[in-house]
């Protein structure tokens, strides 16, 4: 486990759930999220199968002041056990946790994967092979603490036309 429960307090309803199995992309994310100026609490699990447990509540998971159900769930799409894919499938199947805002991350873009991901529900596509400012950017685009998705991106990331691309808001 690579959460830090006691941090997680007043903010708790803000969490950001994040399903990652590589510890550099986790450090990554982390300081992308705090350059972003998120002032959500951040935890993670290192695979779908893992994820499945925290949002179902199951032990370890299962006392929610410790453990409170996400806002947002981000979600590498490679990983072992249960991918990023099968997670989002999954989500649909469930009723409540089909309206969870969820991100999905993964190395370059393949439009494949945008075209899977959006129609299993994900609302942005983050490209972790980005340069560090353009994910800091793309995690400001995240959905907003009522939900809801984000706004269009600013004119000065709809000028960066194809680079924009890997950083899809759906």
């Amino acid at each position: 486990m690579c959460g830090d429960v006691k941090r997680m307090s007043a903010t708790a309803d803000r969490l950001i759930l994040v399903a990652e199995n590589d510890s550099s992309d986790e450090r990554l994310l982390k300081w992308a999220i705090t350059n972003a100026g998120i002032p959500a609490p951040v935890f993670f699990v290192h695979d779908g199968a893992e994820a499945m447990d925290y949002l179902l509540g199951i032990p370890p998971y299962h006392d929610r002041a410790k453990y409170p159900f996400p806002r947002l769930l981000i979600v590498n799409l490679k990983m072992p056990r249960v991918d990023g894919f099968e997670l989002l499938s999954w989500l649909q199947k469930l009723p409540g946790l089909d309206k969870l805002a969820v991100a999905v991350m993964s190395g370059p873009s393949w439009q494949q994967d945008f075209e899977r991901a959006r129609a299993l529900g994900a609302n942005l596509y983050l490209n972790k092979w980005l340069d560090f400012s353009e994910l800091v950017q793309a995690i400001k685009a995240l959905p907003t603490d009522d939900g809801s998705r984000p706004a269009k991106r600013s004119s000065r990331g709809e000028a960066r036309g194809r680079k924009m691309d890997q950083n899809k808001v759906f």
